[in-house]
């Protein structure tokens, strides 16, 4: 169909603004039918079509048959071959309508010859014959014809012809009525027959045996020419006048409940109505104004009106030759398929498959949506992902659109010689730089001379991408060496171009030189380096060219030297980096935090190292490390004025006073105190009182860290009269502040252990006063093991001791404690609780 969207121009019934293309505002649709001529090539139908014309026509799934003016029926395949090879005779005039059973077995036809002839399919012969009085027009075989053996037909009557006892009956369903003229058609749907005449249709029910209901011709119509009639089943059928168009359906009436027609649809067609069929939930009508092309409408129908949906002129034969009369229009439900009829001409119309939707997006360049069916609901005949993918990638290389086409490569193609045909493909095309990131690299693996081909296209115009390339694919996919031979000689051209530089090293590297390759990447200053030594084990290349490194990245130049011990040797480091020993001082140091043993045999040279490049990492060295020799480093401190540090070897040479005296000297009396402090020296308290006597801010840092540690009255004893002591007044407030403090934090605590006392003495009293529950008959004698009271004993008499009973829970008879060695404990104590029963 060529398609428009009427809807839409209904909907606004507004004409478009002038100077609009109204037809570029709607996108072209798809056709729903696909058309072709029956009877084309060398077939039979054009030699049965010279000699007579058709005037009906009937379809099965099989064969179609058709009726001629000379009284001939014709069973053709649907490409229009004869397949019995002649006709079927019985009929001396013209065929006016022909029906099939289901089965396809027989054949039913009536003709001007007023006969109604039923013909057998598979013996070729005639199987029943009724004679009327009139022309006859229409016939309609039951649908099950070999068990039934029944049909309708009539001239102005309808009548049922079925078996009889003897002989078949007919049956009049449906007497003639005043001017209605001859029966025109008839249809029959299960129990369902539908028949049309000149002033309407009726239906009738052979089941129930009544009429169901009539629709009579509208007075709008002035053309007397029977309606045409199609049903879909016993429950549905539709009617069109020339110019009215009707959807029936048979459904149970709401009051009466009996089965009646009722209209579900109705609307009037501007064009004069050849035939109607059913289209799904649409309708498909045929149309012809005289001598004009006859066209086909796909229309949606409504309650009372109607949507044009599409549109398409019929080219028939001798088109300029018909009326509207002259035209039939068939439908074969069960195979999608419609048959457009005239005098010369058959045209069967069908239903689109999806081949036919894949060809339509194809011709409308539609490239994306064919392959995304095809992917999705897979392959169908020519139409496979493969070659719809090749001609949406040709389209694209066609419009320039190179990468979509690269990237529809990888989903598209699969085998090697596909691969290697598109890579030509886009050489030709001038865009193999696009195609080069999705070659494949194995699973295919393509021959070299592609992988040159790509490279050498790809190196004359993007030489960054010429560079990814060579990094991520493997030295086996293309010619390194001559590859390098091509960059080599460029690069001698353009000595300083970066990129040309890179990929020399990259191709040496996959040629095996490394040597080479590091030596470029050095000169690049590139940290690529760093990966390069470690995937190859290139230690021994790289000792000596540690400084550069360390220039490059120190960080990671560092990290590569801690992280492979075994390929650098400290000693080759320290003798490489002796010149720079800022460089040295860091890498002994990290080497030093991660493993310290490492380095313990350089722990001079590494204290001569932080007391030139790291002093704060010197004191902490010193006080970790026990490798270094004291003298070496106690000259060095020395000699670099490094107070803190001197002092601390000084202490740990056992030269404690010498210590003292660096730092009084330096008159860092704070330092003295910490220093004494830390030493927990009394005889350094006393040296540093000592040298207080002419040092009057010793004496004031003394009297308020000292605490205790040295007794202030020699302090003060030291001051001479005269001496100036700064602080000297704030200095003994602080001391005697302190030990007012000092006297009431003991008296607290004297008081607060007095307190303590007497509750412990209270609760022990307390204790001591609970009472005891004894049972006489059932404690023991810790001694003797032996109930205090023997059964029925009397308890003595009061004054007498008898038992002895002790708070802590023991018991003893009084004999039992003189008589035993317990009696040596006295008697205010438990025997067992001193250890003497046991």
């Amino acid at each position: 169909f060529q398609e428009k969207l009427e809807e839409s121009r209904e909907a606004t019934e507004e004409p478009p603004e002038a100077g609009c293309d109204s037809e570029a505002e709607y996108e072209e649709l798809e056709p729903r039918l696909k058309y072709h001529r029956v009877g084309q090539g060398n077939t039979d139908l054009p030699r049965i079509l010279d000699k007579d014309f058709i005037t009906c026509l009937a379809v099965h799934s099989k064969f179609i048959c058709v009726g001629t003016n000379w009284g001939n029926i014709y069973i053709l395949d649907h490409m229009g071959n004869n397949i019995q090879g002649r006709s079927l005779s019985g009929h001396s005039t013209t065929v006016n309508q022909i029906s099939v059973d289901e089965k396809g077995e027989y054949l039913a036809s009536c003709s001007m010859d007023e006969r109604v002839i039923i013909h057998n399919l598979f013996n070729k012969k005639t199987y029943s014959t009724l004679k009327l009085d009139k022309p006859v027009y229409a016939v309609a075989i039951s649908p099950n014809f070999a068990a039934t053996q029944s049909y309708v037909t009539g001239d102005d009557r309808l009548i049922l012809v079925e078996p009889g006892f003897i002989k078949k009956q007919h049956r009049v369903l449906a007497e003639a009525r005043p001017n209605c003229g001859a029966i025109r058609c008839i249809v029959w749907a299960n129990s369902l027959v539908v028949w049309g005449t000149e002033e309407g249709v009726r239906a009738y029910c052979l089941v129930e045996r009544r009429s169901l209901t009539s629709l009579p011709r509208p007075a709008t119509e002035t053309d007397r020419t029977a309606a045409f009639i199609q049903a879909s089943d016993e429950a549905n059928f539709i009617a069109a006048f020339r110019r009215s168009v009707y959807i029936c359906r048979i459904a149970p009436d709401p009051n009466s409940g009996r089965r009646v027609g009722q209209i579900v649809a109705s609307f009037s067609f501007p064009m004069t109505v050849c035939g109607i069929c059913g289209f799904g939930k649409e309708l498909l009508l045929l149309s012809q104004k005289e001598k004009e092309k006859p066209q086909l409408h796909l229309v949606e129908p409504g309650i009372d009106t109607y949507v044009e949906l599409a549109i398409e002129e019929l080219k028939v034969r001798g088109f300029e030759r018909y009326s509207p009369a002259n035209f039939r229009f068939e439908q074969l439900r069960s195979e999608g398929m419609y048959f457009i009829v005239c005098p010369k001409d058959i045209i069967c119309a069908q239903q689109r498959d999806r081949s036919d939707h894949l060809q339509w997006l194809l011709s409308r360049g539609k490239f994306k949506q064919a392959l995304d069916d095809v992917q999705q609901g897979g392959s169908i005949g020519e139409f496979t992902a493969a070659s719809v993918g090749r001609k949406y990638i040709d389209h694209l290389l066609s419009v320039g659109q190179f990468g979509q086409a690269a990237e529809l490569c990888q989903t598209v193609l699969s085998g090697k010689e596909e691969w290697e045909a598109m890579a030509y493909q886009f050489h030709q095309a001038g865009c193999t730089s696009a195609l080069a990131r999705h070659l494949p690299k194995s699973k295919p693996q393509l021959d070299t001379s592609v992988y040159d081909l790509v490279l050498n296209e790809v190196f004359k115009t993007d030489r960054e991408q010429f560079l990814e390339l060579i990094n991520s694919w493997p030295s086996n996919l293309f010619s390194v060496r001559a590859v390098t031979r091509v960059v080599a000689e460029d690069l001698s051209r353009q000595p300083n171009d970066q990129i040309l530089n890179r990929c020399l090293a990259r191709l040496y590297e996959l040629s095996g030189e490394h040597e080479k390759t590091l030596s470029i990447l050095l000169k690049l200053r590139s940290c690529d380096a760093f990966a390069l030594v470690r995937r190859h084990r290139l230690h021994s290349h790289v000792v000596n060219k540690l400084p550069l490194l360390f220039n490059i990245n120190r960080e990671r130049t560092l990290q590569m030297l801690l992280d492979d011990q075994a390929g650098f040797s400290i000693s080759s480091i320290i003798s490489e980096l002796s010149s720079n020993s800022g460089l040295l001082c860091d890498y002994l140091d990290a080497v030093h935090l991660k493993d310290p043993a490492r380095v313990e045999k350089h722990a001079d040279k590494m204290v001569e190292l932080y007391a030139d490049h790291a002093r704060q990492k010197l004191l902490p060295f010193l006080r970790s490390s026990s490798g270094f020799k004291y003298e070496l480093a106690l000259a060095l401190c020395a000699d670099r004025q490094l107070t803190e540090e001197t002092v601390y070897i000084l202490a740990r040479m056992g030269r404690r006073r010498d210590a003292l005296n660096l730092l009084l000297d330096e008159q860092q009396f704070d330092r003295v105190v910490q220093f004494c402090r830390d030493e927990a020296d009394p005889e350094l308290w006393m040296a540093a009182a000592e040298a207080a006597s002419d040092r009057p801010r010793l004496i004031t840092t003394l009297l308020e860290n000292s605490g205790s540690e040295v007794d202030p009255a020699i302090l003060i004893h030291k001051i001479q009269p005269g001496m100036v002591v700064p602080g000297l007044r704030n200095s003994i407030v602080k001391l005697l502040s302190d030990y007012r403090v000092g006297t009431a934090l003991t008296q607290g605590c004297a008081t607060i252990q007095s307190q303590d006392c007497q509750n412990l003495i209270h609760k022990q009293i307390a204790f001591a006063r609970r009472p005891m529950s004894v049972s006489p008959s059932s404690n023991l004698c810790v001694r003797c093991r032996t109930p205090l009271l023997a059964d029925g004993e009397a308890p003595p008499d009061a004054g007498e001791a008898h038992l002895l009973l002790f708070n802590c829970g023991h018991y003893f008879h009084a004999e039992c404690r003189q008589g035993s060695e317990a009696a040596a404990v006295a008697d205010t104590d438990c025997p067992a609780c001193a250890g003497m029963c046991y």
